[in-house]
């Protein structure tokens, strides 16, 4: 005596969403930032996090990293065992001061025109040492006195600062050149 039965077997190996977040920064003013993953999938995931410098949470949908560089999200489905990746990329953020001028040396009056080329920076704070100030990105300014006078621009972005600061100088404008020689009738 024989008998027979059917079984029906369905392949349930649909891949879970992975989401490793949005490009973030770590802001100057902390050492660390949490990411943002996550998973749309209905089914029951794990997460696993994996990059430079990991702090806490490498199992959770928000670890806290501590170091710029990519980071790569594993979800497992924990029921069938199928996994997906995603990726972000994590920036330090900073602020780099720079700037040049058109004119360093020059007699008084002196129009000097700055031009920032600092990175980083949304606001600017500058101080020509004459007494004048300007929080304009590419300023200028007038010296009307002789003397050497260093100018300083602090470039800024949200809590991230950087200073930098050059030389002008300002010779007079009048100088009075006596000859050693001269004849009467200008010969």
């Amino acid at each position: 005596c024989t008998t027979t039965k059917t079984i029906t077997i369905t392949n349930n190996s649909i891949l879970p969403n992975a989401n490793a977040g949005a490009t973030t920064a770590i802001p100057c003013s902390s050492s660390s930032v949490a990411l943002l993953g996550s998973s749309t999938s209905t089914d029951v995931v794990s997460y696993s996090w994996i990059g430079p410098v990991i702090i806490s949470g490498n199992n959770t949908s928000t670890p806290t990293v501590g170091a710029a560089g990519v980071y790569t999200l594993t979800v497992t489905n924990t029921g069938t065992g199928c996994s997906a990746t995603a990726t972000v990329d994590v920036t330090q953020s900073n602020v780099t001061a720079a700037f040049t001028e058109d004119v360093s040396t020059g007699e008084a009056p002196l129009t000097v025109n700055f031009t920032d080329a600092s990175t980083g920076a949304t606001t600017y704070s500058w101080d020509f040492g004459n007494g004048s100030t300007s929080t304009s990105q590419n300023p200028n300014t007038i010296f009307d006195v002789e003397g050497t006078y260093t100018v300083v621009l602090i470039a800024s972005s949200s809590l991230c600062s950087d200073t930098a600061a050059h030389i002008i100088t300002v010779e007079n404008g009048f100088t009075i050149e006596v000859p050693n020689v001269f004849t009467p009738n200008g010969d």
